[in-house]
């Protein structure tokens, strides 16, 4: 199986416009966390299954994703 930490493939829009999906990295951290910061609930539940009501959805995506400090 290959290394999926390293994956990146650039896909082509209906417009034309280029997109990279790669895997997270961990400079990706700070933008992440703050998409969370800044989503709704219903954003937060629709995306990653996690609502705000929830002990701490920013934490728990931290730990899904093996980051284990929000700071750094």
């Amino acid at each position: 199986m290959d290394d999926l930490s390293h994956y990146s493939v650039i896909e082509r829009l209906r417009d034309g416009r280029t997109l990279e999906i790669r895997a997270l990295l961990p400079g990706d951290r700070v933008g992440v966390l703050a998409a969370i910061d800044h989503s709704s609930a219903q954003s937060l539940y629709r995306r990653l299954f996690l609502g705000r009501s929830a002990a701490s959805p920013t934490r728990r995506l931290c730990s899904c994703l093996r980051w284990t400090s929000l700071t750094t």
